[in-house]
């Protein structure tokens, strides 16, 4: 008695090449759309605040800056007391810098912003708080490894004074999505 196994393949892997094809540009397509979408840049509100320690010392009340693979554009800064009625004395200069610092937390001294106050590093200031000022676009990037530090000079001692910012969050380009057509 003999048995007979023999199975004709051809048509499965016919659909089976078939499929994998499909699959495949499912996930392209998914890439595709996912590239895109990163490229969508997204709003973001910081805030920050410190005390004054001394109205000869000026301090820095740092945001940090954009993770690697991301890039920042200030759109808005509000700098003041805890509130707009709240009188603020001193001034701001807002810095872009490469200075280190924790963000969210109020710093001075040498080696930082507010130590330094690189007139290279320098974006805008102003003479009394509170104060808004807005930017357009491209007008003040913020690049991954840099800080956003607002100093105040001649403040009050032990008052607490506040920073907000706005600021488009935008991932970098890489050179794996040029190749790709929007």
């Amino acid at each position: 008695m003999s048995l007979d196994f023999s199975v004709d393949l051809s048509a499965s892997v016919s659909q089976l090449a078939s499929e994998v094809r499909g699959l495949r540009a499912d996930q392209e397509r998914m890439r595709r759309r996912e590239i895109k979408r990163a490229r969508v840049p997204e709003s973001v509100r910081l805030q920050g605040s410190g005390i004054c320690p001394t109205p000869t010392a000026p301090f820095g009340i740092n945001f940090g800056g954009p993770d690697s693979g991301f890039f920042w554009i200030v759109r808005r800064i509000v700098v003041g007391g805890l509130t707009w009625a709240t009188s603020a004395s001193g001034s701001a200069e807002f810095y872009v810098t490469g200075l280190a610092g924790l963000p969210g937390v109020a710093s001075s001294g040498i080696g930082t912003a507010a130590g330094v106050r690189a007139l290279s590093d320098l974006i805008d200031q102003v003479g009394s708080m509170p104060a808004a000022k807005f930017y357009g676009n491209s007008q003040v990037p913020v690049l991954a490894n840099e800080s956003l530090v607002i100093v105040v000079a001649g403040g009050t001692a032990g008052q607490q004074y506040v920073a907000s910012t706005n600021i488009q969050l935008i991932r970098t380009t890489s050179d794996l999505d040029t190749d790709i057509e929007i």
